[in-house]
């Protein structure tokens, strides 16, 4: 039931979106550019994966659309929803997550994706806490966890796609699960093959809701309850159409009848003799005293001209006092100056408005990010146009060491000891022995014995010296990485 009601919203979103198309560009209004946004998200959402229909919409000019509206309403919201969909459709899993963070944090926009309102008209975009699971269970299925990305995926089973990403991860063992099912019914084993198709049935595999059903009412007429908790099914209600009531017609006022005035009859002078007759004088009309109400004129605003108050005569209608126009005011504009945008906030460039009217120039200014760097020991600083990321490990430190070494021998002529760089082997030496030196301190050098490089300590030569990398310890190495944030 609820696919086919998503099937049929998809529909009537796309029959909005071409009507929308229609529309001339002067004509059209924010508001109007964010719900085709949206009837587009939604429809990418319903028909993704039907090769026939998918065509329709570009997941990207989705995201153009949402970020061309900038802080209108939550379209920056919506700007960071697609295009979480749109990195995962890419690949960019890093990417998709930290938006999901970002987009997680924002519950003005959480609680409004909630509402029932939004839910009926884009059935198909879920709720942010859907959107993170599904996040998550595409991460952790890339990286080869498979055991979580199915946990994951039954937690929004309905969102997008993952329905069928479940379906692909259980595999062979939903096959396995259908058939052992349908031949413990054929055994009589209602019981257990119940077990088997509830669990499919809550992925929706095959027809195993059917089955289930099959096996319950068998277990019930045999006087046995599968599932104590599980209620009777109340078949489902078929909303009815509140009918709209027909207005009713307002009968006209009746009109006052208009009352002709009664002409007074003019008195017929008698006739007298010429000689005697008198002018007739004419009679006079009874002056009319004028009742005068009030015609309420209207203020000018920025676009329109007004008028002033003017009055008339509640009985013969006559003009008492006539109104006269009042030229259109003009924007009042005031300047706002350009904000730069940050990687957390949108900004605008610099625009006029009217203080009293809604008349704006707004034009809204938002900022993307860019590929990470390498990893590297030089030390960057995070700033509202770049963020950072430090990694630490564990490196030996190595020290040179220097190593001499001498033949220490008595020379029987001289009665002293002697120092060479070889084994002496004359008939004066005896009671030789070689005697070695290792320093991280190189010794001053003192000249040469026949070509060799004699070095002195305290007096005493040392030669053949040699050196070595010796580990002495670890040390704490910080990485840096980063990247930026451009308009």
């Amino acid at each position: 039931m609820k696919r086919m009601y998503v099937r049929f919203t998809s529909v009537l979103m796309t029959l909005i979106l071409v009507f929308a198309l229609q529309v001339p560009a002067s004509a059209r209004s924010p508001e109007d550019d964010l719900e085709d946004a949206l009837a587009q998200l939604n429809y990418y959402l319903t028909v993704f994966g039907d090769k026939e229909r998918s065509d329709d919409v570009s997941l990207e000019e989705t995201v153009k659309a949402f970020k061309s509206l900038g802080s209108y309403s939550f379209a920056s919201g919506f700007y960071q929803y697609s295009y979480i969909l749109l990195y995962l459709e890419q690949g960019d899993y890093r990417a998709a997550d930290i938006f999901k963070e970002t987009l997680k944090r924002n519950e003005r926009f959480q609680e409004m994706i909630l509402s029932d309102k939004f839910a009926q008209e884009y059935p198909s975009i879920s709720s942010v806490d859907e959107l993170v699971n599904y996040v998550d269970a595409r991460i952790a299925e890339n990286s080869g966890d498979t055991e979580q990305a199915t946990e994951l995926y039954k937690e929004c089973s309905l969102f997008f796609d993952a329905n069928d990403r479940l379906m692909a991860l259980l595999g062979g063992s939903s096959e396995q699960m259908y058939t052992k099912g349908q031949d413990l019914m054929f055994e009589g084993k209602y019981k257990e093959a119940y077990e088997l198709f509830k669990e499919l049935a809550a992925y929706g595999y095959m027809d195993s809701d059917l089955y289930e059903e099959i096996c319950y009412n068998m277990l019930l007429r045999q006087g046995e309850n599968p599932n104590d908790e599980k209620e009777p099914e109340v078949p489902e209600e078929t909303p009815t159409v509140k009918a709209t009531p027909t207005p009713t017609k307002k009968p006209a006022a009746t009109k006052r009848p208009t009352v002709t005035p009664t002409k007074r009859p003019t008195a017929t002078p008698t006739k007298k003799p010429a000689a005697t007759k008198k002018p007739t004088a004419a009679p006079t009309k009874k002056p009319h005293s004028h009742t005068a109400v009030k015609v309420p004129g209207y203020a000018a605003t920025c676009t329109k001209a007004g008028k002033t108050d003017g009055s008339k005569c509640s009985s013969c209608g006559e003009v008492l006092k006539k109104q006269t126009a009042i030229p259109a005011l003009g924007h009042n504009l005031e300047h706002v100056d350009a904000k730069a945008p940050t990687k957390n906030q949108s900004g605008w460039y610099a625009y006029d408005k009217c203080k009293r009217c809604t008349y704006s120039t707004f034009r809204a200014r938002t900022m993307t990010a860019g590929s990470w760097s390498g990893w590297s020991t030089t030390k960057v600083t995070e700033s509202s146009t770049r963020d950072v990321e430090t990694k630490t490990e564990q490196q030996t430190v190595y020290r040179t060491q220097y190593n001499y070494s001498h033949y220490k021998y008595y020379n029987t002529a001289e009665k002293d000891w002697y120092y060479s760089y070889e084994k002496n082997t004359n008939w004066y030496a005896t009671q030789g022995k070689w005697e070695y030196y290792p320093t991280y301190t190189r010794l001053a050098r003192d000249g040469d014995s026949n070509g060799h490089a004699r070095f002195r300590l305290n007096g005493i030569p040392w030669y053949n010296e040699t050196t070595k990398q010796v580990a002495n310890g670890t040390q704490s190495v910080t990485y840096y990485r980063y990247r930026d944030y451009t308009e």
